[in-house]
């Protein structure tokens, strides 16, 4: 905004009319991008407030968008947010598409404060490997679980290797949202 240096009654630079007009802009284009942002926030709810299909709900066989085994499985589905229970800790996972790798995934695990960047990708027998990285150079764990039948793509089941101990635990993943 320009300076008004006051002569009397009028402004030397530009007319109160045009002021008023620059306010109405701004205004305006911050009500646009307000609404933007609200209409993006109920968006974004509403994709991950849908309820998961129970699995084995339909009497008649799987819907079309179940795969019925890996094989039929994009990577893409594995897009999303998933619930995950580590022996006997819940934690979060969120996956989405490798930046580097096509055909992998990407991700970030969090379970209470802590959190671990995992790198993976599923075979075509359905067994999803995860590498995960505490500090995100190394990896200090690896996981391996199997697609369930029945599970639609969104229910895996195995172990989690540490990878200094050795130590197993059993991992399940369950996805509750797309993470749209």
């Amino acid at each position: 905004m320009t300076k008004m240096r006051w002569h009397g009654n009028l402004a030397s630079s530009r007319t109160l009319a045009h002021r008023f007009a620059d306010i109405g802009r701004t205004a305006c284009g911050a009500w646009r991008v307000s609404a933007i942002f609200v209409i993006g926030l109920v968006w974004a709810n509403y994709a991950t407030a849908q309820p998961a299909a129970d699995v084995g709900s339909n009497a008649e066989g799987p819907s079309p968008a179940c795969a019925a085994d890996a094989g039929e499985m994009p990577v893409q589905a594995l897009y999303g947010i998933w619930q995950v229970r580590l022996g006997d800790i819940d934690a979060r996972v969120a996956l989405f598409a490798h930046p580097e790798y096509e055909g992998s995934v990407r991700g970030r695990m969090t379970q209470g404060g802590r959190v671990a960047e995992l790198a993976g990708d599923i075979d075509d027998e359905g067994t999803l490997t995860l590498d995960e990285s505490a500090n995100g150079r190394d990896i200090s764990a690896v996981w391996s679980a199997t697609f369930v039948a029945g599970g639609c793509g969104r229910l895996f089941e195995g172990t989690r290797r540490d990878a200094q101990s050795d130590t197993t635990q059993s991992v399940m993943l369950r996805k509750t949202g797309d993470g749209r």
